[in-house]
């Protein structure tokens, strides 16, 4: 990166020993923590760069076209809100919750430049690594079994992040051929025993569907082609580890009965897989069925744009659908207590009132348990950014996801393919889950991409 910008965060040890701490904090078990961790980042970085930034931002705005795209979509929503709280459509803490729980996580990426990329990655990759120990120590010592499960969470809030972790660091490592193979294997064999422990069925189905992606891109772009292995084998093992949890306590229940044969187990298995999840039944419980509350959500939502002529620009950022409008509307959404938000007084905008009435009670929270969670629960980044910002925002989003699109082809292949893969993770998750405002999800992905940029730049 260009001198001129003197993003030197970390020169000196004591600022590297920060962020060190800073990531290792990414993975206690508090959201509540999690939301002020960017605002310390910021403040590190002003009290390091000073007043040298203000004399910078011209520059870095005529060098680096996605941060033009960035502040072109902040402006864009910070009207939006004005206009909102005129029109009584907000109030004024919805704009800046917002920026806590979608903007702010970007600013982990100050905490990275051309002189600690690599060590932050590698001590990410050591504390994920980390992770899995905790995890299966409390299986062998605590719980004393090796059932799959949402307590395999480390000293993280959700096991599912630690999926999201895991699949990385599986993609990661394949992709990756090391000097040490049979080490590299025994690394990845560890990380799908801890995925599996993780019960991250979902993501699991996600990276499978990139991975496919990425493999029909592979087979277009020339330049790639050497790759093409190293993907499939990801398809394939994710593949077979999410066969094994669909269908591992049927696996279980065919194992005491003594049938004969690994044969025999593994087609009684994917038999009860089969019946389970194809055959319309998806189509039957989520779209029609009692557990459609995530459909009726975008139903309901497109209708109101409809019917209040928001469909251009939307209801405005943190009113409808998303965490910041979300974890405040306690009197049209059921919240279990210690969300994040709860210091703060209670609102649901018009469009939340409309839109989500019924849609998420105490009741269908327990009935969802028992069905899978991310197409039951009405909740999606996609659709509410897309309800909050309307069409033009939304084509703000595309621009900016397309040029990201080229910044990445233009690093080094792997990284690349590292980058496109998580990057298209995160947006096919957002389109079933709002973990585009996850702060550790996201600080995650950021730091992985810089460090990816960093690379490029190397």
């Amino acid at each position: 990166m260009d001198e001129k910008l003197s993003f030197n965060l970390n020169s000196g040890k004591i600022f590297n020993f920060i962020i060190y701490l800073i990531i290792l904090l990414l993975f206690i078990p508090s959201e509540k923590f999690l939301f002020l961790l960017p605002f310390l980042i910021l403040l590190i970085y002003l009290l390091k760069n000073g007043y040298s930034i203000l004399t910078q931002i011209k520059y870095v705005l005529k060098k680096y076209t996605i941060l033009k795209i960035l502040l072109i979509l902040f402006s864009y929503q910070f009207i939006n809100y004005i206009v909102a709280l005129a029109k009584h459509r907000a109030d004024f803490f919805t704009f800046p919750l917002f920026i806590v729980s979608f903007w702010f996580p970007l600013f982990f990426v100050l905490a990275i430049n051309k002189e600690n990329y690599t060590a932050l990655k590698k001590w990410l990759i050591f504390i994920i690594l980390l992770q899995g120990v905790i995890i299966l120590g409390n299986k062998i010592f605590v719980d004393k079994n090796f059932y799959p499960g949402d307590c395999a969470r480390g000293t993280t809030i959700s096991a599912h992040w630690i999926g999201f972790c895991y699949i990385w660091l599986i993609f990661y490592l394949i992709i990756n051929h090391f000097k040490y193979a049979f080490l590299n294997l025994l690394f990845v064999v560890y990380c799908l025993s801890v995925l599996f422990l993780t019960d991250s069925k979902a993501e699991i189905v996600i990276s499978v569907m990139i991975g496919i992606v990425l493999l029909g891109i592979i087979l277009v772009r020339r330049s790639f082609r050497k790759l093409a292995p190293g993907i499939l084998l990801f398809i394939l093992i994710m593949g077979g580890v999410l066969l094994l949890s669909l269908s591992f306590n049927k696996i279980v229940k065919i194992k005491k009965e003594k049938f004969e044969s690994l044969v025999s187990v593994a087609w009684k298995a994917s038999s009860y897989v089969k019946n389970t999840y194809f055959l319309g039944k998806l189509s039957n419980t989520y779209i029609t069925g009692k557990m459609n509350h995530k459909f009726l959500f975008v139903k309901r939502g497109i209708e109101y744009l409809l019917k209040n002529n928001l469909l251009l620009w939307g209801t405005s950022p943190g009113t409808l659908g998303s965490r910041a409008s979300n974890l405040r509307a306690c009197e049209v959404l059921y919240k279990p207590s210690g969300y994040a938000f709860e210091f703060l007084r209670p609102y649901a905008s018009p469009a939340t009132e409309e839109v989500y009435k019924n849609l998420y009670t105490r009741e269908y929270h327990r009935s969802a348990r028992f069905f899978i969670n991310i197409l039951a629960l009405p909740f999606s980044s996609v659709f509410s950014f897309f309800f909050e910002n309307g069409i033009i925002g939304f084509i703000i989003l595309i621009f900016l996801i397309f040029y990201l699109i080229k910044v990445i082809l233009a690093q080094p292949k792997k990284e690349a393919l590292e980058s496109l893969f998580l990057l298209g993770v995160v947006i096919l998750y957002g389109l079933f889950d709002t973990i585009w405002e996850r702060p550790f999800i996201m600080s995650i992905f950021y730091i992985i991409l810089t460090c990816n940029f960093y690379l490029g730049k190397k």
